[in-house]
């Protein structure tokens, strides 16, 4: 970016180099939030496939709740 060390550009004011950064925090902030839906999303599917294959609340209770999530698939088999 112009005005940072090592660039040959001259720097950009504070303004517009404070709405560039401001710019770039608000695309990732709205990324976060994209993604956050998405495994909203796929864990309501989840839940809706669960429930809609047969009665039974503690079954439910055991395929959403005890199931191993993707983070602790990875720590077990780092582990391994």
């Amino acid at each position: 970016m112009r005005g940072e060390p090592g660039h040959p550009g001259q720097p950009i004011h504070f303004e517009l180099r404070m709405a560039v950064i401001y710019r770039a925090e608000k695309k990732k902030i709205l990324r976060s939030q994209l993604n956050l839906l998405g495994k909203v999303l796929s864990v309501l599917d989840r839940a809706e496939s669960v429930l809609s294959s047969g009665p039974g609340s503690a079954r439910a209770y055991q395929e959403l709740i005890l199931e191993e999530t993707p983070t602790e698939v990875s720590w077990r088999n780092a582990i391994l």
